[in-house]
């Protein structure tokens, strides 16, 4: 019997995982990392732990070779740090603790593990790292990363979405990114500012390679950083639902429509003005962008889309008249 590999990636995402960096050193020294949430412990005594690395991946010499890893485990507000792991270009290293002759470590994270590779078993698509821990640290009164049905998750997160409606998800959508932008005029470093145009660059990079996908999800990342920008952790936590409910109104809206279609071309003008005016420090001419983009971008919009056109095939269906 044949599987639905979408509707059997589905049935995995109904089980949280935490998320963690792998990371180990090259034949050179240089540091390598990528993202992984089947990190998982395989006895207590001796203390063995195991991840699995797809046979395709680029680094898969490279740990094969290593022979010692360390499991990174992410902080519930580190989610860009995942994303940037994640991506099969050249991995960014900026959140890295390198020092020689050690494994490098990623900053602050929730729990680190180092390893020794005791085994490795190539298992379909993947080979499976046992290893020894033969060192670890943890902080104990921070919460982890959790990546749950195809999104970030907070451990925390309590908010019944199903309780409020598309308008008053619209209307908090305005209210908080724009305070985090006004915020964002006053604080926000040089690095945030120049993570904000490279997020620009991207997003019309993607559109230019045909990669709409990325790009769409890649506009929502603009506004994560104009969160990150602000450099208020209360904030930030909480635009963390707003974050997981715009992704999953996009994913909602591919099952209906083509990447192509949800295209905007007046967006990525205004997002230019947004960092401008964040830049500049001018918090009257960010409020103006700001609002000049909610209002070509609802999310209300989308949802109605969505909504009329899952109406539409279940009516073609059942072959009940339209309305």
């Amino acid at each position: 019997m044949s599987l639905d590999l979408t509707d059997y990636r589905k049935a995995l995402g109904t089980f949280p995982t935490g998320v963690a960096v792998i990371t180990t050193n090259d034949p050179s020294g240089r540091a390598v990392g990528l993202t992984c949430n089947s990190f998982s412990s395989v006895s207590l005594t001796p203390p063995l732990v195991l991840w699995s690395l797809r046979t395709e991946s680029k680094l898969l010499s490279i740990f094969r070779g290593a022979g010692k890893f360390a499991i990174n485990v992410l902080r519930e507000d580190q989610h860009d740090i995942s994303t940037n792991f994640s991506r099969s270009h050249d991995k960014r290293l900026d959140d890295l603790e390198i020092i020689a002759g050690e494994l490098p470590a990623v900053r602050d994270c929730v729990a680190r593990f180092k390893c020794d590779t005791v085994s490795e078993y190539l298992e379909g698509d993947h080979v499976i790292f046992v290893g020894r821990v033969i060192a670890f640290d943890y902080l104990e009164a921070s919460d982890s990363l959790v990546f749950y049905r195809g999104a970030y998750k907070a451990i925390a997160e309590s908010i019944d979405r199903k309780a409020f409606g598309a308008k008053d998800f619209d209307e908090a959508r305005r209210h908080i990114y724009t305070l985090l932008a006004q915020i964002a005029s006053a604080r926000a470093s040089k690095a945030d500012l120049e993570a904000l145009e490279q997020a620009i660059e991207e997003i019309s990079s993607l559109e230019r390679l045909g990669r709409m996908r990325e790009r769409a999800y890649r506009a929502l990342e603009f506004f994560h950083l104009i969160a990150r920008a602000a450099h208020s952790p209360v904030l930030s936590t909480m635009v963390k639902t707003i974050e997981d409910i715009s992704k999953d109104v996009v994913t909602e809206r591919a099952k209906h429509m083509k990447w192509e279609e949800m295209r905007n071309p007046d967006l990525q003008d205004i997002r230019v003005g947004i960092v401008r005016a964040i830049a500049a420090g001018d918090e009257s001419q960010v409020t103006q962008k700001m609002n000049d983009y909610f209002r070509h971008s609802p999310m209300l919009l989308w949802q109605d889309k969505a909504c009329e056109a899952r109406r539409a095939d279940r009516q073609a269906a059942t072959g009940a008249p339209r309305s």
